[in-house]
């Protein structure tokens, strides 16, 4: 009751209280403790939400909104880009250095994420141009992070999640938000859909835990109805 009056998600809950149930349940089967205080204890019931993805032509219209004869254009589309292509949350984007795209590797380094360890998420060649390019045009200046407004500061979470929903607006889409988490939502949509499998899925975007990932597979594998062609009675 506690977690659900601060606005803690249900998946987050259910993470605690099976970590909970694990710490009393090794307590009894040691001897530590007589009564076990989670052994009627319930996970909560957590109805699953529609989640929003863009479709290839929203893609294609977002990133044709961009005019890429300006600085900002063509950095907006670069973000768009990598949020597509790596599927990071918005705070995480924002906390990208020069430093941290390896270009020799292929990767980009993490490292302010919700769980608080770093990682690294690939990268391909298409990206590594673009990064290039936005790179080479964004200059030399004593500010290292990545992306920058046109007065050469760091860009905050709410620039990024604006400068999207003005490109929604631009591009007239209507049934999906417009936003940094339905570019991650896209991403998962279509790793899994082009069979990428969930602990690819959970190293790339960063989750601590495979249930969320569970939700995108369920969703969007065709495994399921591929394999159903097969043993179908």
């Amino acid at each position: 009751m506690y977690m659900k009056e601060k606005g803690i998600k249900a998946v987050s809950i259910n993470s605690r209280l099976r970590a909970l149930r694990s710490f009393f349940n090794l307590l009894e089967s040691q001897n530590y403790i007589k009564v076990n205080p989670m052994k009627d204890i319930k996970l909560l019931k957590d109805r699953k939400r529609i989640v929003e993805t863009f479709d290839k032509k929203q893609i294609k219209a977002l990133f044709n909104a961009c005019d890429l004869r300006t600085f900002v254009g063509y950095r907006d589309k670069t973000i768009m880009l990598l949020l597509l292509e790596t599927g990071v949350r918005a705070n995480e984007l924002i906390g990208i250095k020069v430093i941290d795209i390896i270009w020799s590797q292929k990767v980009v380094r993490i490292t302010k994420t919700k769980g608080g360890y770093e990682r690294f998420v690939p990268i391909q060649n298409k990206m590594i141009d673009q990064l290039k390019k936005y790179v080479s045009i964004r200059g030399q200046i004593e500010n290292d992070y990545l992306f920058i407004t046109q007065d050469d500061a760091p860009m905050s979470k709410r620039q990024i999640q604006n400068r999207i929903k003005y490109y929604g607006e631009v591009a007239k889409i209507k049934n999906v938000r417009c936003s940094p988490h339905t570019f991650r939502h896209t991403f998962a949509k279509l790793s899994v859909m082009n069979g990428a499998n969930a602990f690819q899925l959970q190293a790339i975007l960063g989750h601590s835990t495979l249930e969320v990932i569970k939700v995108y597979v369920n969703l969007f594998s065709s495994e399921v109805q591929e394999g159903h062609s097969k043993f179908s009675p």
